[in-house]
């Protein structure tokens, strides 16, 4: 797949401008770091929707990475292969629902967005409850393992119809000039959660036990997803987006001050 992707990508053609720059190195590199703020700044609602997705992946990393794959391995001590299937699933489940949602013609991102988010919380409370039960022994391993399955494979789904009109919604807002220099800098940022997030979760793991974290996960997650759903700014944003999509208004959307 790496190679077929490598391939097709020889035949897009992107048209390439070089502008000329009398700064050095350092100089060049702080006016662009600059010039993203900036413009992230001059967007209504973007701000809101950068922190509310780096919240997102600080909050739900730490499980996914560390916790779940400590919970198989060293907790219940089961083989590879059961925590191997149950990222089968979850790959799986993605690529189904990135061809359903490229076949499909959305009526509302920002609707959708919203939806997704609520129920993304959800399947992850849902995991969070499902580890507390075995943990606790409510539950015997073969139902656990079934359930983890099969929210898999509705997290799968539900990032799908997050991300993808999430990621286009981003791309149509950000103008052309600026995209490369947002979406680095965003970028930076999540490297720079991840690692302290994973830090943390091992902390936690440690001294107050799997399932304690992922309450602290739980929790965390709604804070972001209350934000999605109830933010004047970000609903301001969304309704914009859908003014882009709409036949009669193909362009990107205007920036506008906050």
């Amino acid at each position: 797949t790496f190679f077929f992707s490598a391939v097709s990508e020889m035949f897009i053609k992107t048209p390439y401008k070089e502008e000329a720059s009398h700064l050095g190195d350092d100089e060049t590199e702080k006016a662009s770091f600059s010039d993203a703020i900036a413009h992230i700044k001059s967007i209504k609602g973007f701000g809101s929707l950068l922190v509310s997705i780096l919240f997102i992946n600080f909050a739900v990393s730490p499980l996914f990475s560390v916790g779940i794959v400590y919970l198989f391995n060293n907790i219940l001590v089961k083989p590879a292969m059961d925590l191997a299937i149950t990222n089968v699933v979850f790959s799986a489940s993605t690529l189904i629902a990135g061809i359903v949602i490229g076949a499909i013609k959305l009526k509302s991102s920002g609707a959708t967005i919203r939806r997704f988010i609520a129920l993304l919380t959800l399947g992850f409370i849902l995991i969070s409850i499902n580890i507390a039960l075995v943990m606790n022994g409510i539950t015997s391993y073969p139902v656990f393992y079934i359930l983890t399955l099969v929210l898999n494979l509705f997290m799968g789904v539900t990032i799908i119809f997050v991300n993808v009109p999430l990621n286009t919604g981003m791309t149509k807002v950000i103008a052309p000039s600026y995209r490369g220099r947002v979406f680095s800098l965003t970028g930076a940022l999540s490297q720079i959660a991840m690692p302290v997030s994973l830090i943390l979760s091992g902390f936690v793991i440690d001294n107050f036990g799997i399932v304690s974290l992922a309450g602290v996960c739980s929790f965390l997650a709604i804070i972001p997803t209350v934000v999605f759903i109830m933010n004047k700014n970000l609903r301001h944003l969304f309704e914009g987006i859908d003014h882009a999509n709409s036949k009669d208004h193909p362009e990107p959307i205007a920036t506008e001050a906050v």
